[in-house]
C-alpha cells in the first residue's frame, strides 16, 4: 500500500480516472462529505487481503466498469454506504474497489489516523 489520503466526494468524482489509477497503484482514498467518512476506494489486492480478515458475502459484491461508476456515482456511493462492495474494472481488469468506511476501518486500522487529525499518509 502506497498511502492513505482523505478526499471529498466531489474531488473523487471530478478526478475519477486519476484517483482510480492511484488506487490501482496502491493508494487508499477515504472519501465522504463535510468531514463524515463514508466510502473507501482501495487497491484490489488490499481488498482481497481484507476479505480474509473480515468476510464479505459474494452477494454484497458488484462489478461495474469505471464509466458505470463515474456516471452513476451517487447511486454507487449510496449502495456502498448500505454495505455493497463495488469492484471497479477498466477494460476488464480490476483496478479498484469501493467499500464501506466501517469495513475498511476493520481491515486497515491506520485509517483511524485520518480521524485523529494526523496528516494523510504521503504518496510515494
Amino acid at each position: 500500500m502506497s498511502g492513505i489520503r482523505a478526499v471529498e466526494v466531489s474531488e473523487l468524482r471530478a478526478n475519477w480516472s486519476h484517483e482510480l489509477e492511484a488506487a490501482a497503484g496502491g493508494d487508499v482514498l477515504v472519501t465522504g462529505r463535510r468531514g463524515a467518512r463514508e466510502v473507501v476506494l482501495m487497491p484490489p489486492d488490499t481488498w482481497r487481503d481484507g476479505r480474509a480478515v473480515v468476510a464479505v458475502n459474494d452477494s454484497q459484491c458488484e462489478e461495474l466498469t469505471s464509466m458505470q461508476v463515474r456516471t452513476g456515482f451517487r447511486k454507487v456511493r449510496q449502495a456502498v454506504q448500505r454495505g455493497a462492495h463495488v469492484v471497479v474494472t477498466v477494460w476488464g481488469d480490476v483496478t479498484g474497489v469501493l467499500v464501506p468506511y466501517e469495513w475498511a476501518r476493520q481491515v486497515l486500522p491506520e485509517i483511524d489516523l485520518l480521524e485523529s487529525g494526523a496528516p494523510s499518509t504521503p504518496r510515494s
